[in-house]
């Protein structure tokens, strides 16, 4: 045998020796292949992180400040999104049950709120507050007043006498009820 042959010859033999070595590896009954065990590592890797995370959550909203904050989430602004505030259906109110308006205060400036008409005064009236035309956006404070939401509100005929209830989102969140 020339040197050649003899390098062939030694070189499958290194090949089987290594080929049965790591099929020894590979079909052990208590190994785990090299893949596997890196698989495993990410998953406890990446469990580990996920319930870490959740823990570091749950500890800042022990805090009254990210709690305030989480609840009311007063701080973040949708408008951007087009979220328009003259529509309350989209909000989840009945067709012509809030009444958007503005106040001019003594200073100049102008606010902003809904008139939401109780759900048992929307019920008695239904029918004629939805085939209501009303005009897209706020009315003025003067214009409330005639609307059918403060016809109905301030009727003779209604079995409990309406209140006013002002719901300010300051902080902290307050709410008051007029006689």
């Amino acid at each position: 045998m020339n040197s050649q042959s003899q390098e062939t010859v030694g070189c499958i033999r290194h090949l089987i020796s290594t080929i049965s070595v790591n099929s020894s590896i590979r079909h052990h009954p208590n190994r785990m292949p090299p893949h596997g065990r890196s698989i495993l590592s990410k998953l406890a890797t990446g469990l580990s992180i996920a319930v870490g995370l959740y823990g570091v959550v749950l500890g800042l909203l022990l805090t009254p400040p990210i709690q305030r904050f989480a609840l009311y989430a007063h701080k973040i602004n949708t408008l951007f999104l087009g979220d328009d505030l003259d529509n309350s259906e989209a909000f989840g109110f009945a067709m012509n049950q809030v009444t958007p308006f503005n106040l001019r205060t003594s200073d100049g400036a102008t606010l902003y709120g809904w008139h939401v008409l109780p759900i048992d005064v929307y019920a008695r009236h239904e029918r004629e507050l939805r085939e209501e035309d009303r005009l897209h956006g706020p009315v003025s404070a003067d214009g409330f007043t005639h609307t059918s939401a403060f016809r109905h509100l301030t009727s003779t005929d209604e079995p409990t006498p309406a209140r006013v209830v002002l719901s300010c989102t300051s902080s902290p969140p307050s709410s008051h009820t007029l006689p």
